[in-house]
């Protein structure tokens, strides 16, 4: 898949949109094309699914993870660590943002607006249409509106996510992204790639839909999926 040529990408999206999967996995796309690159996680919305919990992984790929401060990890105290600046305002590191999805997620990141330059970033709006709330192209609009407001940034981009877990097939992706190509004509937002995951990313259905191929190696699992 052809990366960013921005330094620092944001992903925000609902709640269960995937924006947290994605994030990882770009993370990842871009570690094989940068020397250094920062997994910033943002997200104090959600207590479940936050990248922090693929720490371990990332840092195993050389991959630095920055989230709330080390005394307050694993709780949900907004306890930012003063090294989310640094990652943010040094130009020799590639960061990836994970920052909540609504508007009080999204408004973390105004706190450090002053550090990012207007010309390193882009923010990617992710879509899942099968989630409420995103469903229909006027919701979509809505939650960019209040994500724009809160966060004092402008999303450049929308990410298509169609997926209803273990049970997506090809025509789910296919009807989803329909959604999220309306959105993107509504909205005058392109839309940069679509995340499918690997057992489906090779599928004809999915490169005739024409758009660069982010494939998801699911590490972010609900419970009961982990037996």
């Amino acid at each position: 898949m052809s990366v960013t040529k921005k330094r620092i990408s944001v992903f925000t999206g609902h709640y269960g949109s995937g924006k947290t999967e994605i994030s990882i996995n770009y993370a990842v796309e871009l570690k094989n094309e940068f020397n250094r690159v920062a997994l910033v996680d943002l997200d104090i919305v959600n207590p479940y699914f936050r990248s922090r919990e693929a720490r371990k992984v990332l840092e195993e790929q050389g991959i630095t993870v920055v989230a709330s401060v080390e005394q307050y990890f694993d709780t949900d105290l907004p306890a930012l660590s003063p090294a989310i600046t640094g990652v943010l305002k040094n130009t020799e590191i590639t960061a990836v943002v994970d920052l909540g999805g609504d508007h009080t997620g999204a408004r973390v990141i105004g706190r450090f607006r002053n550090q990012i330059d207007e010309q390193a970033y882009e923010m990617f709006f992710v879509v899942n249409p099968f989630r409420p709330f995103t469903s229909k192209v006027s919701d979509i609009q809505s939650v960019i509106s209040e994500v724009e407001a809160a966060s004092r940034l402008k999303v450049t981009a929308l990410v298509s996510n169609p997926n209803l877990l273990r049970e997506t097939t090809t025509g789910d992706i296919a009807a989803g992204h329909r959604v999220v190509m309306e959105a993107a004509a509504v909205t005058g937002l392109p839309v940069k790639f679509i995340s499918v995951v690997h057992s489906l990313a090779g599928h004809r259905e999915v490169k005739n839909l024409g758009l660069p191929v982010l494939t998801l190696k699911r590490l972010m699992l609900v419970p009961w999926e982990k037996n």
